[in-house]
Parts: structure tokens; sequence; C-alpha cells
């Protein structure tokens, strides 16, 4: 994860003005990132595996990091459209080898490992929703 990525969320820009015979103002402009799914941030374990969920800062994606206990990893990609989220891309790593899986693929084995891939991530998302209920 990046430098930005990781402190991402919160930025401060500080301003100071001089108003004419009244001394300094200082005008402080918080801006955020757009979290349209703060319901879904997680980072904790389901079962084995590490699970962290975040919205990548100032884009409509959200990533969805799952790491298994032998050190493989996929990170699911998932677009915002219409206040939903929907599979956009998986990138894997198993032994050191990065794969990536993307939707617009027209080759039928990508597309079915996608088909996987998007129940894996929607039952990764329905379980994040229970751990955090049980928090």
């Amino acid at each position: 994860m990046g430098l930005l990525e990781k402190f991402a969320g919160t930025y401060f820009v500080a301003s100071l003005t001089a108003l004419t015979g009244t001394g300094l103002t200082v005008l402080v402009f918080y801006f955020s990132t757009i979290n349209n799914f703060p319901k879904y941030h997680f980072d904790g374990h389901i079962g084995e595996n590490r699970v962290v969920f975040w919205e990548k800062p100032w884009t409509n994606h959200s990533v969805l990091n799952v790491i298994k206990p032998n050190g493989n990893q996929e990170a699911y990609v998932l677009a915002e459209r219409g206040g939903r989220l929907y599979l956009e891309s998986v990138v894997t790593e198993t032994a050191g080898q990065v794969k990536s899986l993307a939707e617009n693929s027209g080759d039928p084995d990508v597309l079915a490992k996608l088909k996987r891939a998007k129940a894996d991530s929607e039952e990764y998302i329905k379980s994040i929703v229970k751990a955090k209920a049980r928090q």
C-alpha cells in the first residue's frame, strides 16, 4: 500500500488570511476522500484469513485484500456504480507470481474465474458486515 493510500482519508490545508484591523484569521479547509462504503471498512481476520477493505482516495474504487495464512494474497478491485459495488478485477499473488484477471477479458477461462471471484468477494463482504455487527 502506497504512502498516500496508507494515510488517505483526511487531509488538512491551512491558510492564514490577514484581515484589515482585526489581525489574523486562520482558515482551515477540511478535505476527506469520499467514503461511500464505510460500513465495509475493515482490517481484521475472517476465519484464518486477514481481510482488509479500503476505499481508494479520489476514485470510485474499493479494494478487498485477502491474505491467506500461507502468504498468498488476493486483491479484489471493486468499482462503485449506482451506489453498488461491482467486481472489476482480481490480482492474485501465489508463491511470488502475480496474476491479474480483468472483466474486460474475452477469455472464457478468465471470465469463469471472475465469476467465482465475484461470489467469493460477496461472501467476504457479508462476513465483514457480520464481524462488524459483533464488535
